[in-house]
């Protein structure tokens, strides 16, 4: 599970990375990210009933939380995040999720491997 500290939490705090932030596309996945003041990035991820059941939308929604996860750090830590996914992620297997979602941020140039 993701910390509490990078966490998204609020609709408030969703709808001013919506309204403030550039955007990212790929096929599965949709990446909003704005620049903020703060030391640590949250997080947030959308899923739409689009999906499919809450069973199926919950199981996506974990393996985006965990896939995340791994791309802690090496993210740029001055940004927030919503990850939207979209029609045919419900499909992936959680590679295919994970690299998914490290390519939206490497499209977004927020990349950085410190590995």
């Amino acid at each position: 599970m993701l910390p509490k500290k990078f966490r998204l939490k609020k609709k408030s705090q969703f709808n001013f990375v919506y309204r403030k932030g550039n955007k990212s596309f790929l096929k599965t996945i949709t990446l909003v990210f704005v620049k903020t003041k703060l030391s640590t990035p949250k997080i947030g991820f959308s899923i739409s009933k689009k999906i499919g059941n809450a069973v199926v939308r919950n199981k996506v929604k974990r393996r985006m939380r965990e896939s995340f996860k791994s791309l802690l750090g090496k993210v740029d830590f001055g940004y927030n995040y919503v990850f939207i996914a979209r029609e045919g992620i419900e499909k992936q297997s959680f590679e295919e999720v994970r690299s998914s979602m490290e390519q939206a941020v490497i499209k977004a140039g927020l990349f950085h491997d410190k590995v």
